[in-house]
């Protein structure tokens, strides 16, 4: 009787060495490996166009496998060409329309302007203005006296540093600065600010009028 139990429990044994040895946490059954296994490995990344200049950042899973290694991320060179953008302006001409102020004085706020400056040198710029034309009721008038008082620039994309608001300038001077960024500076995207005004002839008493302003960068 013994020698019989004893065949059944080496018998058993048997059974569960080729079946699987049971997780001892209840689980299923962990299958046995026998020999050498070969795991996949990671598929090498899609070859792109080289790009000159930038250092990326890859997922050690997103490259071959370089061997043993104590970190979870590898460094690949790649190149990256960038081009440089305009310096430029989004309108050339301005039509400020101006309110009376009292006598023969009449005043309005500079509308929306802005520099653009993507050549990515930071070399500066100088935005300028000088009279195309005033008109008085769609009327030119050539012998109005105009100022124009700039204001501090307005940063729609980029730093501060480095702007300057013109100065004071009357039409008769040829115009003057709105505003400059210094060498160093003024890459991004910039709107000066400006009031016009006006003194016109007694003699003119108009329901509306215009200043046509002309402006350049560099």
């Amino acid at each position: 009787m013994g020698v019989l139990r004893a065949g059944f429990v080496a018998l058993a044994v048997s059974a569960i060495a080729l079946a699987g040895w049971v997780d001892a946490t209840g689980g299923a059954p962990a299958t046995a490996i026998v020999g050498p296994v070969q795991l996949p490995q990671p598929a090498a990344p899609h070859a792109g166009a080289a790009v000159p200049g930038a250092i990326v950042e890859v997922p050690l899973a997103s490259v071959p496998d370089p061997g043993p290694s104590s970190g979870g991320v590898a460094t690949q060179a790649v190149s990256l060409a960038i081009l440089p953008g305009p310096l430029e302006l989004s309108v050339d001409r301005v039509e400020v329309e101006l309110d009376h102020v009292g006598g023969g004085r009449w005043e309005g706020p500079l509308p929306g302007v802005s520099v653009v400056d993507a050549r990515g040198s930071m070399a500066g710029w100088v935005l300028r203005w000088a009279l195309a034309a005033v008109l008085a009721d769609d009327r030119e008038v050539p012998s109005a006296e105009l100022v124009v008082e700039p204001g501090p620039g307005r940063v729609v994309a980029g730093l501060p540093q480095g702007l300057v608001a013109g100065d004071v300038r009357r039409a008769t001077d040829g115009g003057g600065v709105l505003l400059a960024a210094e060498p160093g500076t003024g890459g991004g995207t910039y709107a000066p600010t400006a009031v016009v005004q006006l003194e016109l002839p007694r003699s003119v008493d108009p329901a509306a009028v215009t200043v046509v302003l002309a402006l350049t960068v560099g």
